[in-house]
């Protein structure tokens, strides 16, 4: 009875391992495959641009320089601020209309890209 529990209890242990460890790659190649935006098929990680950036608050725009990493962007104004938005798209369609949200602020930004 004993070898029987303690065997079935090892079979259900190996059957939910493989199971999880199964799911645990397709999400891992799922989220390698798309862990950064694209445009035109181009990854943009660590790539930088020069951008006109405004705000759905204000009318102003500013100027700044725009770098990429994973699914976030890093808005370096001239004043030497700085914003840190989420990408509300992973693939960009339009490099003259890209939208982020810096959530710290709760801003929605507008990026159009030189």
């Amino acid at each position: 009875m004993f070898t029987t529990t303690l065997r079935n209890t090892v079979r259900r242990a190996a059957v939910l391992g493989f199971s999880l460890g199964i799911m645990g790659s397709a999400t891992m190649m799922a989220a390698t495959a798309a862990s950064a935006a694209e445009y035109k098929g181009q990854r943009l990680d660590g790539l930088s641009f020069e951008a006109i950036a405004s705000t759905s608050n204000s009318k102003e725009s500013q100027t700044a320089k725009v770098t990429f990493s994973g699914y976030q962007a890093l808005l370096h104004f001239e004043d030497g601020s700085y914003a840190i938005v989420d990408l509300d798209d992973a693939v960009i369609d339009d490099r003259d209309n890209i939208t982020a949200l810096d959530r710290r602020q709760n801003i929605q930004w507008k990026l159009d890209l030189h």
